[in-house]
Parts: structure tokens; C-alpha cells; sequence
């Protein structure tokens, strides 16, 4: 039922012949499983980043406006909202750390129904399950996407709890 690795997908979701056999086998290699580490590590350093810049800015932007009411103001508004977004950051990390401690990986064979692309992310809908596609994969894959027929049916392979796309393979 499937066919040769397509490179266009190799390259965009950055994937290898060997990654592609581990995840038909229901597993992630260890390439994916560096690489997702990398990933993790990135993104969790830019949203720590917003979570600590948006509320200082925020306090910031009050106190300016507000003078006297002092750190009254960051204790209402903009800590909570930092610990808010601390917490969902933690979460979000958590399910990538669990999906690349069990090395597993599920896939998921239809048709593309929705895409949205060009903005920062994108997202692939195949039989009513949801993947948010990072923003470098999201460009290229927008790209194919655009040249593809309007009917393309995929086997997405993907981490059972973070859904992070590891490989995907075109169905004839």
C-alpha cells in the first residue's frame, strides 16, 4: 500500500529511509528522538522567554501609565499571567518528554482534510485528528502542499501524546 519514501516529505518533515522503517515498526529512532529533544529545547526557551518578557513589558507599560499604584498592579495582572503561561509551557514539555521516553510512535492513514499554511504554524487535519506542524515545516509544507492534488491521502506517523509529526509517507 505504500510506496517508495517521497523526498519531498523527507526533506520537509527532515526524516530518513532508516527513520521511516523504525516508525512502521511502531517505534521512533534515535535520530527522532534527538531531534525532538532539540525541538523541545528550543521552543521551550523561546516560550520562556515570552512568559518572563510579556508580563515584565506588561508591568512596565502599567507602572508608566499608573505610577502609584506600584507592584499592586504586577501582582493583579501580569503574574498571573506569567504563571499561566509557566504551567502550560510545563505541560507541553512534559508530553514531548513522555512520548520520547516510550519511543513510540502511531500513525494515521486518510485524507488531508484542512490545511492552513503561511502562518507562523499550520495545521493538518486527517480524519478529524488535528497536528499542529512547526513554523519551518509549516512554510515548505504549504509549498507542497500547493502542488499537490486536492485529494492527497497520507500516512502520518506521530507521537501519541505531544503529536508531533516524526514521518509521513504519500498513499497511492
Amino acid at each position: 500500500m505504500s510506496t517508495n519514501p517521497n523526498p519531498d516529505l523527507m526533506r520537509i518533515f527532515d526524516f530518513t529511509a532508516a527513520d521511516l522503517e523504525a516508525n512502521r515498526a511502531g517505534r521512533m529512532s534515535e535520530r527522532e528522538m534527538q531531534r525532538l529533544q532539540n525541538i523541545s529545547a528550543k521552543q521551550r526557551s523561546i516560550e520562556l522567554l515570552a512568559a518572563v518578557s510579556l508580563p515584565v513589558g506588561m508591568c512596565v507599560f502599567l507602572l508608566f501609565v499608573h505610577p502609584s499604584y506600584g507592584i499592586c498592579l504586577f501582582l493583579l495582572f501580569p503574574l498571573p499571567i506569567a504563571l499561566a503561561m509557566l504551567f502550560l509551557i510545563f505541560i507541553k514539555h512534559k508530553k514531548l518528554m513522555s512520548d520520547i521516553a516510550t519511543q513510540k510512535v502511531e500513525y494515521l492513514e486518510g485524507e488531508v482534510k484542512y490545511w492552513s499554511g503561511r502562518a507562523f504554524y499550520g495545521y493538518m487535519k486527517i480524519n478529524g485528528r488535528e497536528f499542529e506542524i512547526d513554523p519551518a515545516t509549516n512554510l515548505e509544507l504549504s509549498d507542497f502542499m500547493e502542488h499537490q492534488a486536492k485529494q492527497l491521502s497520507l500516512r502520518l506517523y506521530f507521537s501519541p501524546t505531544s503529536k508531533k509529526v516524526v514521518s509521513a509517507e504519500i498513499l497511492r
